[in-house]
């Protein structure tokens, strides 16, 4: 599953296997400019990584990429950071 961040809002988006969804929890939202984003994986199977960083091209928007290959509902957190 793909999850997409543009300043305050997210959404997903579904890659293969079964559908999902999700919800997600701000502290601070994308400033809209070019970000170096890293990202830390707190809780959760499989893998999740950075797979766009917000750019002026991709109008500011970040994808985090969720891959898990286990056939049962999952939860994942993870912190993405940035600096200012």
């Amino acid at each position: 599953m793909d999850i997409y961040f543009r300043q305050g809002r997210s959404w997903t988006r579904r890659i293969s296997g079964k559908s999902g969804g999700g919800e997600a929890r701000f502290f601070e939202a994308l400033p809209q400019r070019n970000l170096n984003l890293s990202l830390r994986k707190n809780d959760g199977r499989g893998r999740v990584s950075v797979r766009q960083h917000p750019s002026r091209s991709n109008d500011y928007t970040a994808i985090v990429r969720v891959v898990d290959h286990k056939a049962a509902v999952g939860s994942y957190e993870f912190t993405l950071r940035w600096n200012d």
